[in-house]
């Protein structure tokens, strides 16, 4: 959440050793502007299928409906040192068949 991220990093006093520490390896890093940029992110989801009951008698050929949730965390950093970080949470739902 923001709040564990706004605990957690400090801009101008948080190392790339402790970001590190606290989330691991960044998913992807890259560099913009002269300064390197870390990015994690997460994504969860869940199915809203139908029972075996409804599968059996036929009903799986009408679709599925999946909501997902996803974070990520961007990190900026300037000689090993946070710069700056932000957050974002995104909600899509997705479906297929007939519903």
């Amino acid at each position: 959440t923001i709040a564990e991220i706004d605990q957690n990093i400090h801009d101008g006093v948080t190392t790339s050793s402790q970001v590190r520490q606290i989330y691991g390896e960044p998913g992807q890093k890259t560099y913009e502007n002269g300064y390197e940029v870390w990015i994690y992110s997460f994504t969860s989801g869940r199915e809203d299928g139908l029972s075996i009951a409804q599968d059996v008698v036929g009903l799986g050929m009408l679709g599925e409906r999946s909501n997902n949730k996803s974070k990520m965390l961007t990190v900026v950093l300037s000689n090993g040192i946070v710069l700056k970080r932000s957050f974002s949470t995104s909600h899509f739902s997705s479906s297929s068949g007939l519903r």
